[in-house]
């Protein structure tokens, strides 16, 4: 959500996770070579991680729901390698290329900013459940 309403949730006693996607950031990938220009790329590339079973165990991936703008809209993210760092497509670049906001994507992309661990979600496509943990 925007940071208005975030304030408002807030307000309202809520616990909320503030991110800024387009700060800087020191934090490297998984195995620690990687650096990145902003947090949205970070998770972003989080995010890509977590779906790779040859870097998590089975309890540990990110499974999704087969959504077809979801994965349309993961599939519109590349990547720049800069001095500062690698940077995912920006998000103008992607509404451009699929002609509308990638929001699935990115409401995704922020589960990876949760501050403990990944956050829990649970997504109900039809009866189908699909978990992260």
């Amino acid at each position: 959500v925007g940071v208005g309403a975030a304030d408002v949730a807030k307000n309202l006693g809520a616990n909320i996770n503030f991110v800024h996607v387009s700060s800087h950031t020191r934090e490297t990938d998984k195995s620690g070579e990687l650096r990145f220009n902003n947090e949205r790329s970070l998770y972003y590339w989080k995010l890509m991680e977590r779906l790779n079973p040859n870097l998590y165990p089975e309890e540990e991936l990110l499974a999704l729901p087969d959504d077809q703008e979801l994965i349309s809209e993961l599939a519109a993210v590349t990547w720049t390698q800069l001095a500062s760092g690698r940077k995912v497509t920006g998000k103008d670049d992607i509404k451009k290329k699929l002609g509308r906001s990638p929001d699935k994507a990115d409401a995704v992309m922020l589960l990876m900013a949760e501050p403990v661990g990944l956050a829990s979600v649970k997504v109900f496509a039809g009866d189908n459940p699909f978990y992260s943990t």
